[in-house]
């Protein structure tokens, strides 16, 4: 089966809309002398990924356009798939694509930088007799407000905006999910992806992978620059070519 990856790309980007004016869309900002979303098909083409389906919304054309003019790495097949007129939520994206998924797929979001396994996360979910998997960090409110909490190599909790020092795990940003998560949703629905991850944390089919090194966002301004000094001077860039390179060899993203 293909290697899917979902990534969520349609958000408005309202953080950075003094960034990126009324057309440029989040994920073609520019960071370390490249657009954006280069460096996450680079991310995840050399984690393992075959296929990148990206969710689009805002000024869409304008990502269509960027990556008819540039050849993707390690052989991707790379789509776009838009929201349409009315913006569906997280879930209700993911929901509106489903008929062109594999039975189990990637979920990841469009404005992050994750370094992820993705074949030991998935013999993990196999072999834990899961549906899916939350990639989680031990974040103890360290980056940001914590939002998870992991039992026994399960998520058995999952709040955004908890108090502080109610979790001490962070979502990732790397989901791995299967079709039939989405079953209690019809075609055209509004709905967020933590209504989908709650379900499956109720079932108990939410296996927790746990990182121990942090993600890179362009989420705000901060962040953004942030990232662009890490990526310029962990020479990122660099490395991903070369690990894609010698993809399904040994190698490591340079640590934050």
């Amino acid at each position: 089966m293909t290697r899917t990856v979902v990534v969520l790309a349609g958000g408005l980007g309202l953080r950075v809309a003094h960034l990126t004016g009324p057309d440029l869309p989040k994920a073609l900002l520019p960071v370390g002398g490249h657009p954006f979303i280069d460096l996450k098909i680079a991310d995840l083409t050399s984690g393992g990924a075959e296929e990148i389906v990206l969710l689009v919304g805002h000024n869409a054309r304008f990502l269509d356009q960027h990556l008819s003019d540039v050849a993707t790495p390690g052989g991707v097949h790379v789509r776009c798939v838009a929201d349409g007129p009315a913006l569906l939520g997280t879930g209700g994206a993911i929901r509106a694509a489903l008929d062109t998924l594999p039975d189990r797929f990637w979920v990841t979001y469009g404005d992050t930088l994750l370094d992820v396994p993705m074949a030991p996360v998935e013999d993990f979910a196999d072999s834990c007799d899961v549906e899916g998997v939350m990639v989680v960090l031990e974040n103890v409110d360290r980056w940001e407000p914590s939002n998870v909490s992991v039992q026994d190599g399960r998520v058995v909790g999952y709040e955004k905006g908890a108090p502080l020092g109610t979790h001490r795990f962070i979502d990732f940003g790397m989901l791995l999910l299967g079709r039939a998560a989405f079953a209690a949703h019809g075609p055209g629905t509004t709905f967020d992806l933590g209504q989908v991850l709650g379900d499956e944390i109720a079932k108990g089919h939410l296996g927790a992978w746990t990182v121990t090194h942090r993600f890179r966002d362009i989420g705000t301004e901060d962040a953004w620059r942030e990232t662009d000094e890490w990526v310029r001077d962990s020479a990122l860039w660099d490395r991903l070519q070369e690990r894609i390179h010698n993809r399904g060899q040994a190698g490591d993203l340079p640590r934050p």
